[in-house]
């Protein structure tokens, strides 16, 4: 039970700092937040809306009460609003999910067949030469990036 609870205690305590390297690093980063919301057209914006979009996204508050509400959104499953989108976060990834679990599923699906249908040959051809000239493939396409050959089977 007491493995249990430090599990749960280092679980959270990753879940805090990555929430928190999420909050602290694009505030250290330079640059004015307008900018990266509104894109070029910051330098053109009015005073007055350029305070008005710091305060439509709570950027106009102290850094601690911002980081509060943060947190507080995140426990409550509140992310805010997609500046690209206009909507709330969680609808737009509830839209994309299904997509995603089935890319994912059948990825997951095929890497499975393909793993067992080599693990059944290498069961059954041990030492054989095709044995090990599969085995020498396998070692090589898993040596390279996988964005690589997700390239190369976009192209195929």
């Amino acid at each position: 039970m007491m493995s249990i609870s430090k599990q749960l205690i280092g679980y959270l305590l990753v879940l805090w700092l990555g929430a928190t390297v999420n909050f602290v690093l694009p505030r250290v980063l330079p640059g004015d937040p307008v900018g990266f919301l509104i894109g070029e057209e910051t330098g053109r914006l009015a005073p007055e809306r350029h305070a008005a979009i710091l305060a439509e996204f709570g950027l106009d508050r102290p850094l601690l009460e911002q980081y509060v509400a943060y947190l507080t959104g995140l426990a409550s499953l509140d992310f805010g609003v997609s500046t690209r989108h206009g909507l709330p976060v969680l609808d737009v990834i509830a839209a994309r999910l299904p997509w995603t679990v089935l890319l994912v599923g059948s990825a997951m699906l095929l890497a499975f067949s393909i793993g067992f249908a080599l693990a059944c040959l290498f069961h059954w051809l041990p030492g054989h030469r095709l044995s090990s000239i599969v085995m020498g493939l396998v070692v090589l396409i898993s040596s390279f990036p996988p964005f690589w050959i997700g390239l190369g089977a976009c192209r195929a």
